[in-house]
């Protein structure tokens, strides 16, 4: 996925981690428009399809947010897109690690599902699911945390004793 800056990585992050967020389309297209005589265009930063419907994401620090033109934009931008596309400015984004690029296997996330239960901990999973190399499993887990499929207190540092817990 492509992004132009820190703060929009994050609003990309922001958008894998809502649960509701299905694609991501970055610079999805070029809405055009005559205003005042001139063309008008504007390429919005993402669209999250979502399973309320798509969503425009113009990612703008707060700072900007404030400017004459960022509000034009955005008032343009949707005046000229259908109804059930709603406009999206973010204020800001928080950083989040993430480990980008991991391929994640389907059958070790199955294995990993399998041996969670409530009260264990990362170290003991990884030990349960003996049947896959650890990278794997390891990938699996933060995945489905990621996901997520289970938490975790994540105002702890994760380590092999950090405790699981069911999703529900």
């Amino acid at each position: 996925m492509i992004y132009e800056s820190r703060l929009e990585l994050a609003r990309l992050l922001f958008a894998d981690f809502e649960m509701g967020v299905q694609r991501i389309a970055a610079q999805p297209f070029l809405p055009r428009s005559p205003v005042d005589g001139k063309e008008r265009r504007h390429i919005p930063d993402y669209l999250p399809m979502t399973t309320a419907g798509p969503v425009i994401a113009d990612v703008k620090p707060r700072r900007r947010l404030e400017s004459k033109t960022v509000a034009f934009t955005f008032e343009w931008t949707r005046s000229v897109l259908p109804a059930r596309v709603a406009l999206r400015g973010v204020e800001r984004a928080a950083s989040l690690p993430v480990s980008a690029g991991v391929v994640v296997r389907s059958d070790a996330l199955g294995a990993v599902r399998s041996a969670v239960r409530e009260g264990i901990t990362i170290g003991e999973t990884l030990s349960a699911v003996a049947s896959y190399p650890e990278p794997s499993v390891r990938a699996a887990l933060f995945h489905l945390l990621w996901r997520q499929g289970f938490r975790v207190d994540l105002a702890q540092r994760l380590t092999a004793a950090s405790v699981l817990r069911t999703a529900s």
